[in-house]
């Protein structure tokens, strides 16, 4: 697996910074919105689309992913499909004319296995696509003590932006206040 690649910060800490070689920084990845799961899944592609979302980094499945993910879903239970297929009955059958071919199975799992490669490197499910992924989690907002000061509709407008600590929101809620 390769190394994942050095920041401008740290190659001009060691020394090695030359502009001419110098890359684009890949910035952060910031995760907005739910990523869903399409009602209109097989069982076979919601386990899959379920272990996806459960096993990635957190924060890196925007819900603008969807897409995608829907079709690395897809790609994977056709090639699993195809490969169970494949195992089952073999690479090659008879034709009709007696002839000896590829099982058309094959074609199915050769073209859902090189769909699954393109999206699971679009999603960073692949070891060389997740070194170029950051994914900064969440900042657990700091204490403050002086929640109490502000209107009720405030300090749940601040809940549900996950601006207040989960320490001040239970004291808040000791307090009496609705939140």
């Amino acid at each position: 697996m390769p190394a994942p690649k050095k920041s401008t910060k740290a190659k001009k800490l060691a020394g090695t910074y030359k502009p001419s070689r110098e890359t684009v920084d890949v910035e952060p990845v910031q995760a907005v919105g739910e990523i869903e799961m399409p009602s209109d899944l097989s069982a076979a592609e919601q386990e899959l689309w379920a272990h996806a979302v459960a096993n990635s980094p957190k924060g890196l499945l925007n819900a603008i992913d969807q897409a995608v993910l829907r079709t690395w879903v897809a790609s994977t239970a056709m090639a699993n499909e195809a490969s169970a297929t494949l195992a089952r009955e073999g690479l090659s059958v008879v034709s009709r004319n007696g002839y000896t071919t590829k099982h058309p199975c094959f074609e199915i799992w050769h073209k859902a296995t090189a769909a699954q490669a393109r999206t699971s490197a679009a999603l960073g499910f692949d070891p060389l696509a997740r070194s170029k992924v950051r994914v900064e989690a969440p900042k657990e907002p700091e204490r403050n003590a002086y929640w109490f000061l502000r209107s009720s509709e405030e300090i749940k407008a601040a809940a549900e932006r996950n601006e207040i600590h989960p320490d001040d929101l239970a004291d808040l809620r000791a307090d009496g206040h609705d939140v």
